[in-house]
């Protein structure tokens, strides 16, 4: 293999690694922006529903 070849082949798996890796963090960051909000939602309905704020 040329050097050409070799930079080619190291450049591809460098860019399909960071893509894939940013991929799994995006898809486990609105996984946790879910969960988060799924949460936060049910909180804030289950105290606008108790009179005096207790």
């Amino acid at each position: 293999m040329s050097q050409l070849e070799i930079f080619e082949l190291v450049l591809m798996y460098t860019v399909i690694g960071t893509l894939a890796g940013l991929f799994l963090v995006g898809i486990f960051a609105l996984f946790l922006w879910y969960l988060i909000f799924k949460f936060y939602s049910r909180n804030r309905s289950e105290s606008k529903e108790k009179p005096g704020g207790a």
